[in-house]
């Protein structure tokens, strides 16, 4: 009789010299299964040869790893179909749809910030969204682009001031707080874990991924208590970034908060699949996005 540890060895053996046949795994008895692990020594004669060199490895900045790896941020930037209810003429329809879900992620971002306004501000009544409508951005004339997506709020928003190294960190100091909460990653005002929260965000990307992946990204807030009017543009997945336009606030002006994308649809949309021509947003991702803002929800009553 051959005792356990012999018979497995030839099992292994045999395993390794890729002769094994399975007759063989069948007849090993229950007493033969291994009852500890076996290191094998590998010796390759070739493996230094193709040991990586330095210029592999690499250090990237916090924005070029969003870019680098979306799906980690945003999720995937590949096409998906499925069936899915969508608003169309007026009414609830049943379809296939085909879209990109990073797409959707974005939009929904500029939604959760207009939304986390209705619980920190009462006098948020309001939130309004365009879709490839007419926009006036911050320092240019009104554009009408097919692709161009805004959300306004109404109510108090980010306080024009400038931050303090004190109360904001020492790498803001100086930087008007708009631009620090929408220009500069982990930043925000949900970092207070021993605080109750009912607001969106907790990580500090938030708004910032929908700037990152923008050929350009604007906002336009007033703030009444400063009387100020605050905006601002940054380009190029938000590597550029303009001087504010601070201004003094209108009479009569009240509370509110614009912010304004242009996609970078290149990374976000297979455009050879779903667009045509120069369109922007096809059929199917418009319809997906309307019904972002358009599903049953808390927000009933003040989307537009």
């Amino acid at each position: 009789d051959r005792s356990p540890s012999r018979g497995l060895g030839d099992v292994y053996k045999r395993q390794i010299s890729g002769v094994l046949r399975t007759a063989s795994l069948h007849t090993l008895r229950a007493s033969d299964r291994p009852r500890r692990c076996i290191g094998v020594r590998w010796r390759s004669g070739t493996a230094a040869k193709h040991a990586p060199g330095t210029h592999v490895y690499r250090q990237l900045t916090a924005v070029e790893h969003v870019l680098l790896r979306p799906g980690m941020y945003i999720g995937s930037v590949e096409a998906r179909t499925e069936m899915a209810w969508v608003f169309e003429g007026g009414r609830m329809v049943w379809r296939e749809v085909k879209y990109v879900p990073a797409l959707l992620k974005l939009f929904d971002e500029l939604l959760v910030n207009a939304m986390d306004n209705v619980q920190r501000d009462a006098g948020t009544t309001s939130i309004q969204v365009s879709i490839g409508g007419a926009v006036s951005v911050p320092g240019s004339k009104p554009d009408v682009d097919p692709g161009v997506i805004s959300v306004y709020n109404s109510g108090r928003g980010i306080p024009v001031v400038k931050a303090s190294a004190e109360a904001h960190g020492l790498s803001a100091a100086g930087l008007w707080l708009p631009q620090m909460v929408l220009g500069e990653l982990y930043t925000g005002s949900n970092f207070d874990d021993g605080a109750g929260s009912m607001v969106g965000g907790r990580h500090g990307f938030g708004a910032k991924l929908a700037n990152i992946f923008s050929e350009w990204f604007s906002i336009e807030t007033a703030d009444t208590d400063a009387r100020l009017l605050y905006s601002q543009i940054w380009r190029s997945n938000m590597s550029e970034v303009e001087v504010p336009l601070v201004k003094p606030l209108p009479p009569e002006t009240p509370d509110f908060t614009r912010v304004t994308m242009m996609p970078d649809y290149a990374r976000l949309l297979d455009h050879s699949s779903l667009l045509s021509g120069n369109a922007r947003l096809d059929a199917d991702t418009l319809a997906m996005l309307c019904l972002l803002y358009t599903s049953p929800s808390p927000r009933d009553g003040l989307l537009s």
